[in-house]
């Protein structure tokens, strides 16, 4: 491994000592009494000034450390750091740069490797020094992404100051390039989509590397793949020179370096502009990394130069050196984005880290057909050989068929005296199939799937089928007197044969040494083998006080689907309180702090209608600092990406970030059905909804008995109008989980036929078997009930609804329509101006309430919009509705239902080309989660809202385009 900061430059221009050149005699440097090969425009000696990159012109002057004294006298502890020896007795260096050095390093605490980079004492006593360590740790402690290589400690000791990271095992992509040549465009281009996934994460947090190159990237291997671009894992490093995007100041930390900053072959014009440095963006970056790929596919940069100024020049004025690439072969599509990333102005290149990602993914696909065809080419040429060889080895030996690598833990049965500990064998059970989940070559069904299946009279065939495994775990536990006995056996479900059969008697303070033991033993049956990583994992205790895994395993053991929002309060406060219990216990319990984390985040979510003692509560806050802990003790814990992805996604609404946190721990989580549950509800938020389906069907066949999976799966299907593939889910649900009458899916599922057909025969007697069963809440009923008169168009039915009603409002996915709404959309049926007005004047009153208690409610402010359309405050109501729609624009949910209130207002306003310009666009896009205003063929043909546009022919021309 190399942690190179040679190249790293920070030119104080005109502050560098400058030696003249006589004659023919070659210059040399009066401080590194070097040859002058390399200058800067005024002449300095940028091999100096790389090495001095650490201090601004007032630091220098002429007591200069040299670089041989900078890197002595070290100690051998940090803090908690402990430098690794080697057997000589001298510190294991990973890499060192003009004034750092980096160390394997062994954290005492936690005990794992590390990398320890160290400034020397006599290095950091100067300010610039110490402020650029300070931000590089900074900068890349902010950073969580697999792609990025985090800091987890930062710390000064005797003078010296220093910082903990992630060990990343491998080489620089420089080192590579120097050690094996260039690489293959499939290669570069994979190398270069993990790098783009890093510039998205920088992004979304506003930060600019202002360093990538070759020399600035690790590179390492991981097993598996067909072939070499689908084993290779890069990590962006040293962040020394990152600032805020468009800031003067790097990471708020001031520095004073004079002009340019960076690595003059791979920086970007702008950075060697003083001017315009202070505004560089993301678009730098991809400048640079643009280099970096150029650097990778032919071993040379496309612009080089004796000075600073002449590489400038060339960027700006000479035409790409592509001839250079011709060795390569590189794919046109490809060249074409390269010639972009390098274009001089940034307004040519890609403006986005995620912009550029797409088109990366673009060109990998040629790259990929045309691998898969030169294989397929290469494998005909063996066909006849091969079968051939294959009836020899039929006809001389048996054949035997490899083990499929598909798995299902079964419940265990409980024998332990005391019953109530059955929260130990589920916890057990779930752990087993947690561990067995990390292995990327197995596939294992997740527990909830086979909680059905109780030890009793088990079917292994069927249960095989009905899981799509071959092999099943199962046993019994016994836990009594601080001793434990497990046995467990291995089912071939073909064959209803035991595999495998061990019985384990242990203390038990040694049950996750048998869960480990277990994992490996069954993956080594099933072929499944175990990488590095996923050994390491597998090692690792969760925690040492078993009172505390107690505890964990009860706050486990509990819903993950609730009736309301105040079971789901009840039941998550009721976690919250074990949790705490277990952390007080062992402050180093990761998993613990992780589901935390995800209980507070969602308290925080169910809020709403929640109770004055209950809101006091800043759940936000909480579930923060339970991340944070777990942050510090494993910042790289697959468990910790996903409880941050649970709380960017329900807490802090940001998905982006979400979907980033779920790509670290799909890493490691390969077998997650949670992970791909999150991952779908994710990408419906961000209005993905081909990719929300894939990852929902990723999660059923991970977790085919999970029943939100599969109803969200059904969701995802019916917001994109795939009526059909939503009744056929539905009704695997149903088989899976039969529903007596009544029941409040048996009212959704109806629902969904009536925006389908505009049929509502269906869900009118789905919702009175559900009141005649009592499974119908207050304003579900009224709801339904409103709606039921708005599509059949009799006011009178409102006005009774509306007069025998005990609620004052009433809620459609949180939104309150006040009765007033409704009792305007009665007098306008009646034909009653002089009431609509009155109506709508009233209920503009208790929307305006509404706002003020929430005022990005974007939903909210959409209804008021229309309540103003109908008033005849055309310019307010236009003004509030887009602003609306700005409000929700990332909310796949929320848009499509506020983009048709945008509509109505202009339909209201006499707009109707606005209006059928608005509706033209969503009926193309996936629906949103409402009951009221919808871009479906049963909202246009029902909902009196669309009455004044009904008359026109283009309105006809949209509802038969939706038509089933």
């Amino acid at each position: 491994m190399s942690w190179d900061n040679s190249e790293t430059t920070s030119n104080p221009k005109g502050g560098a000592a400058v030696a003249s050149t006589t004659g023919n005699l070659a210059a040399f440097c009066p401080r590194c009494h070097l040859p002058l090969t390399q200058q800067g425009s005024s002449g300095e000696c940028l091999r100096c000034v790389v090495r001095m990159a650490f201090w601004s012109d007032e630091d220098q002057g002429d007591s200069a450390i040299p670089i041989a004294e900078a890197t002595t006298g070290r100690t051998l502890q940090y803090g908690q750091f402990e430098i690794v020896v080697s057997p000589d007795g001298t510190p294991v260096e990973l890499g060192s740069g003009g004034m750092a050095t980096t160390y394997r390093a062994r954290d005492m605490v936690l005990d794992c490797s590390v990398a320890l980079k160290v400034i020397d004492r006599r290095v950091a006593g100067h300010p610039s020094a110490r402020a650029r360590f300070l931000r590089e740790a900074r900068a890349a402690a902010k950073l969580h992404h697999p792609h990025i290589a985090n800091v987890t400690h930062y710390g000064e000791q005797n003078g010296e100051c220093y910082y903990a990271m992630e060990l990343v095992e491998g080489e620089t992509l420089d080192a590579r390039v120097k050690r094996y040549g260039p690489f293959s465009p499939a290669l570069t281009l994979e190398v270069g989509v993990q790098i783009a996934r890093a510039l998205v994460a920088a992004e979304a947090y506003g930060v600019v590397h202002r360093d990538l190159k070759p020399s600035n990237v690790m590179l390492t291997s991981r097993p598996g793949g067909s072939n070499e671009s689908d084993t290779v894992t890069v990590k962006l490093i040293d962040w020394g020179l990152a600032k805020a995007a468009g800031a003067e100041s790097s990471l708020g930390v001031d520095h004073t370096f004079g002009g340019f900053v960076g690595t003059p072959a791979f920086a970007s014009p702008e950075q060697v502009v003083p001017a315009l440095d202070k505004g560089v963006d993301t678009r730098s970056d991809i400048y640079s990394l643009g280099v970096t790929l150029w650097y990778l596919l032919c071993g040379r940069t496309p612009f080089t130069g004796q000075t600073l100024d002449d590489i400038h020049g060339r960027q700006l004025h000479d035409a790409l050196p592509v001839e250079q690439l011709a060795a390569a072969h590189v794919p046109k599509c490809f060249l074409a984005l390269l010639r972009s990333m390098l274009a001089a102005d940034p307004n040519v290149r890609p403006q986005t880290g995620r912009e550029l990602l797409t088109a990366l993914r673009k060109c990998q696909n040629p790259v990929r057909s045309a691998h898969r065809l030169g294989m397929l080419a290469g494998a005909a040429a063996l066909v006849v050989l091969l079968c051939s060889l294959g009836w020899w080895l039929f006809h001389t030996r048996s054949s035997t068929k490899a083990p499929d690598q598909s798995i299902a833990v079964l419940p265990f049965e409980n024998l332990s005296p005391d019953k109530t500990d059955s929260f130990f064998t589920v916890g057990f059970q779930d752990e087993v199939s947690a561990d067995l989940s990390r292995i990327a070559t197995l596939k294992v069904i997740g527990s909830n799937s086979t909680r059905s299946y109780s030890p009793e009279n088990r079917d292994l065939g069927k249960i095989g089928r009905e899981l799509g495994v071959t092999h099943v775990l199962e046993g019994s536990v016994r836990r009594a007197d601080g001793k434990m006995r497990i046995t467990v056996r291995m089912m071939n479900c073909l064959s209803n044969k035991v595999d495998w059969l061990e019985t384990y008697d242990q203390p038990l303070e040694n049950v996750f040494a048998v869960q480990g033991e277990i994992t490996h033993a069954f993956a080594s049956r099933l072929q499944g083998s175990l990488s590095k990583t996923e050994n390491v994992a597998l090692s690792v205790a969760p925690t040492k006080d078993l009172k505390a895994y107690d505890l964990y395993l009860r706050a486990r053991d509990g819903a993950s689907m609730w009736a309301n929002r105040a079971s789901a309060r009840r039941d998550n406060q009721h976690k919250i309180e074990l949790l705490n219990e277990a952390v007080v216990r062992d402050p180093s319990f990761v998993l613990a702090y992780c589901e935390l984390a995800k209980a507070h985040g969602k308290m925080f979510d169910f809020r709403a209608g929640a109770s004055a003692e209950e809101l006091s509560v800043d759940h936000r806050s909480l579930a923060e600092v339970a991340l944070e802990k777990a942050r510090r003790l494993q910042p790289n814990s697959g468990e910790l990406h996903l409880a941050q992805a649970y709380h960017f996604y329900r807490v802090t609404k940001d998905v982006e970030q979400a979907r980033i946190e779920v790509d670290a721990a799909r890493a490691m989580l390969p077998n997650n059905a949670e992970l791909e549950f999150l991952s779908g509800n994710i990408a419906l938020s961000l209005g993905r909804s081909d990719d929300a389906i894939r990852a929902f069907m990723r999660a059923t066949a991970l977790d085919p008995r999970s029943k939100k999976s599969l109803y969200w799966l059904a969701q995802a299907y019916s917001l994109s109008r795939r009526y059909q593939d939503y009744e056929r889910t539905m009704a695997r649900l149903s088989a899976i989980y039969p529903t007596k009458s009544g029941d409040e899916f048996d009212v959704q599922r109806a629902f969904v036929q009536a925006e389908a057909s505009a049929d509502t025969a269906p869900v009118r007697t789905a919702l009175a078997a559900a009141v005649a069963a009592g499974n119908a809440a207050e304003n579900d009923k009224e709801i339904y009930g409103l709606l039921f008169a708005l599509w059949d168009r009799d006011p009178d039915a409102i006005s009774r609804l509306l007069s025998t009603s005990k609620l004052d409002s009433f809620s459609d996915f949180d939104v309150s329509y006040p009765k007033a709404w409704f009792e305007a959309f009665a007098a306008r049926l009646r034909g009653d101006a002089a009431g609509n007005q009155a109506a709508l004047a009233t209920a503009r009153g208790g929307v305006e309430k509404a706002l003020m208690i929430d005022p990005t409610s974007g939903r909210t402010l959409g209804l008021l919009a229309m309540i103003d359309a109908g008033l005849g405050h055309k310019e307010e109501a236009v003004r509030e509705a887009r602003r609306a729609g700005e409000l929700v624009a990332k909310s796949a949910l929320d848009a499509p239902v506020v983009a048709c209130d945008l509509a109505v207002v202009y339909a209201w306003t006499s707009q109707p080309d606005r209006a059928f310009a608005v509706l033209d666009e969503w009926i193309t896009r996936p629906t949103g989660g409402n009951a009221l205003n919808q871009p479906t063929y049963g909202d246009f043909k029902l909902n009196p809202i669309w009455d004044s546009l009904r008359a026109d022919p283009r309105f006809t021309a949209l509802v038969k385009r939706l038509a089933p």
